[in-house]
């Protein structure tokens, strides 16, 4: 008896200190959530320090999406979120990971912008991409095909330094 009760106690601390996928939290980051059980009149605080009584340095909406959080606290209860300038700290009972992508397409809602000139590339869909360079009308493509290069491991920087064919849309 003594021993099983030993086992099941390894087996619970072990899957306790398990990686993501056991919590239901991603792997590898940084990763995309959404704000979940925030009251639609209130807000999630974005603290200084990953604990509840850390300064407030900004705050999320309730129906904010696409948040990148950058890594978590050791305890997993804190998530790293990035702001202008800075960073802070939310609770993870409030985030819901959007789903992963796979390792060869472009991350979805990507946007990249650039100046001398101004332009920004914005991709919605992983079938759909928009450029626009100023002072010049967007322009829409279809993305036709897409591949990450041979040997890379990291997700989302190899979708981004692929070879991507895009083929203009015709309006």
């Amino acid at each position: 008896m003594r021993r099983l009760l030993m086992l099941t106690t390894g087996c619970l601390i072990f899957l306790c200190q398990a990686g993501g996928s056991i919590a239901g939290l991603p792997d590898e980051y940084p990763a995309l959530f959404d704000i979940t059980d925030v009251a639609s009149d209130d807000e999630l605080n974005i603290r200084a320090a990953p604990n509840s009584r850390a300064d407030i340095i900004g705050s999320l909406p309730p129906d904010r999406t696409d948040v990148e959080v950058l890594r978590l606290s050791k305890d997993r209860k804190w998530a790293r979120v990035g702001l202008p300038e800075q960073s802070g700290w939310v609770a993870v009972r409030y985030l819901a990971p959007q789903p992963v992508q796979p390792d060869n397409m472009i991350p979805v809602r990507l946007r990249c912008n650039g100046t001398e000139p101004f332009w920004s590339l914005h991709i919605p869909r992983h079938d759909q991409a928009e450029f626009e360079r100023m002072p010049d009308p967007t322009q829409g493509f279809s993305i036709v095909w897409q591949s990450a290069p041979a040997g890379r491991t990291d997700r989302e920087m190899a979708a981004i330094l692929s070879t991507m064919q895009v083929r203009a849309k015709c309006s």
